[in-house]
C-alpha cells in the first residue's frame, strides 16, 4: 500500500514542470534551477551600487540574489532576484513608518509610488519605474475599493508585465515591510 501511494505522488509530480514543483515544494528562498532550463540569466544587480549606503549584492542561487542598501531617507531595502521562466525582482522597504499603513491601504499605495519615484533615477533593471508608478496612480485614482495583492499590469506586452503590492508582518514589535514584487513573464 505505502509503494502504490508514492507511486501516486510520484506520478503526480511529474507532470508539474521543474518551477511549479520548486514552488509547491519549498519556499522561494530555497529554488534551484537546472542552469540548462533557464531562459533568464543569472541576476545582475538592479540599482546603481555608487547611490546607495550600505550596498550589497550577493548571489545564493544560479537565479536567486539578494540585493541589499539603506535609501536616503533612512529607510533599509532588500531586493530579491529570483524566477528563471519569469523575471522576478521583489523589493521590501523596511521602515519606522510602515506601522501606519496596517489601517490605510491608500496610503500605503502612495507610500509605494514614493519609494519607486526615489528608486526610478538608479535603477537600472528591465523594470520601468516610471510605468509602474503611473500604473500605481492610476489604481490609486480609479474608483473602488483598493485591496492589497492586487495584480496591477504596468506594461503592454506581449510578455506580461504586473506588479503586486502587500505588507509582510515580521512580528508586532518592528513595523511591517512594504512589498512590491515585479514580475516580467513568463519569457
Amino acid at each position: 500500500m505505502i509503494h502504490l501511494v508514492t507511486f501516486v505522488i510520484c506520478s503526480l509530480f511529474s507532470f508539474l514542470s521543474n518551477e511549479a514543483y520548486n514552488l509547491l515544494s519549498s519556499d522561494l528562498s530555497t529554488l534551484q534551477y537546472p542552469q540548462a532550463d533557464c531562459p533568464r540569466n543569472s541576476p545582475e544587480p538592479a540599482v546603481d551600487s555608487t547611490a546607495y549606503l550600505n550596498w550589497h549584492f550577493k548571489l545564493l542561487e544560479p537565479y536567486h540574489a539578494l540585493e541589499s542598501m539603506t535609501l536616503k531617507n533612512g529607510s533599509d531595502l532588500k531586493i530579491h532576484h529570483l524566477g528563471c521562466e519569469n523575471y522576478i525582482l521583489k523589493y521590501q522597504f523596511e521602515s519606522e513608518h510602515s506601522a501606519q499603513y496596517r489601517d490605510s491601504i491608500l496610503g500605503f499605495y502612495q507610500k509605494a509610488v514614493f519609494f519607486l519615484k526615489e528608486m526610478s533615477s538608479n535603477n537600472i533593471s528591465a523594470i520601468d519605474m516610471e510605468a509602474a508608478v503611473k500604473a500605481i496612480n492610476l489604481y490609486i485614482n480609479s474608483d473602488g475599493k483598493k485591496i492589497m495583492a492586487k495584480q496591477i499590469n504596468f506594461e503592454d506586452s506581449e510578455i506580461p508585465h504586473f506588479l503586486y503590492l502587500g505588507l509582510k508582518e515580521t512580528n508586532y514589535t518592528k513595523p511591517p515591510v512594504l512589498e512590491i514584487t515585479f514580475n516580467i513573464g513568463p519569457l
